[in-house]
């Protein structure tokens, strides 16, 4: 009571999965509240209004864009009806994956994971193809350095076009965190009426490619989807332009000629001069690996 409350969005006054935002900082006495942006959301519109009739101060913030950025995925998701999706890839020096085609490796070590769980843990959904699940038997869960998971976890998603993942892998039978198979009018009804049981089964337009199905996640309140892409799928998301942001973890080693190729498309290029899509927003290093992000839109570093 009597407390003042910062907040990056506008609190909102509608009932969804939880009661009104405004409600329960009226009955807590909170005496001023800080807003960094207003909600464009219509539906949960009126929160500011509540809030001054109850007699608490309102102030927003100068510069809403800061703001604006932290809340891009809640942003994306009310404009487009699709997340805003982040791509992450762990590789090498001359840009591989593993050392041989479908094998599991870790080339990033336990700093690149470090950097994954914390992605993740930033994410609403995790999503992998049905050949990482297959490669890697991945878990997706947010854990800490010594394997402690955390309580809140992302969903876990499976991309299936054609190809289905094993029945035994532990994204699917772990049940450390809620798991959707994302799977396209191509893939067999059959085939997946076997996993209807354990997990939540959504369908997406292959002719309308991966932005049918995100929107198909978007229908499911995902904002921010984190993808972690293998070779084909990380091919596609490029080709398809699928993706907002590019995460890229460099490890200071090199996978030979034998590793699979990070990219399977053709080149960017003008010439003999190559064609920038991305540009850098923020780099780092992160004990013995570097750390890029890449966003289509180049921002300056204060941002």
């Amino acid at each position: 009571a009597g407390a003042d409350l910062y907040v990056t969005l506008e609190p909102c006054a509608h009932h969804g999965k939880t009661p009104p935002c405004a409600d329960a900082m009226i009955a807590a006495g909170i005496a001023r509240v800080f807003i960094g942006m207003r909600d464009p959301n219509r539906v949960a519109a009126g929160g500011v209004d509540k809030l001054r009739a109850a007699g608490i101060t309102v102030s927003f913030a100068d510069n809403p864009e800061p703001f604006a950025a932290i809340n891009a995925g809640w942003l994306k998701l009310l404009a487009s009806g699709s997340p805003r999706v982040t791509v992450k890839l762990g590789a090498t020096l001359d840009a591989r994956l593993s050392f041989e085609e479908g094998t599991r490796a870790a080339m990033t070590g336990p700093s690149g994971s470090a950097v994954t769980s914390r992605l993740r843990a930033a994410s609403d959904a995790v999503c992998v193809s049905a050949a990482t699940v297959i490669a890697d038997d991945p878990q997706l869960t947010v854990r800490d350095s010594a394997g402690r998971r955390a309580e809140k976890q992302p969903l876990r998603v499976i991309l299936v076009r054609q190809q289905m993942p094993p029945a035994d892998a532990r994204v699917l039978t772990d049940g450390l965190a809620p798991t959707l198979i994302l799977a396209s009018d191509l893939a067999s009804d059959d085939a997946l009426d076997s996993f209807s049981r354990s997990v939540e089964i959504v369908r997406w337009s292959a002719q309308g490619g991966l932005s049918s199905a995100w929107k198909a996640l978007g229908k499911h309140g995902v904002g921010e989807l984190l993808v972690e892409a293998g070779p084909r799928l990380l091919t596609a998301l490029w080709e398809s332009e699928a993706a907002d942001e590019y995460v890229v973890v460099s490890a200071g080693g090199m996978g030979g000629l034998r590793a699979p190729a990070l990219f399977l498309g053709e080149a960017d290029r003008a010439g003999d001069a190559l064609t920038p899509r991305f540009r850098p927003v923020e780099a780092g290093i992160v004990s013995d690996v570097s750390v890029t992000v890449w966003g289509a839109e180049s921002r300056s570093h204060d941002e």
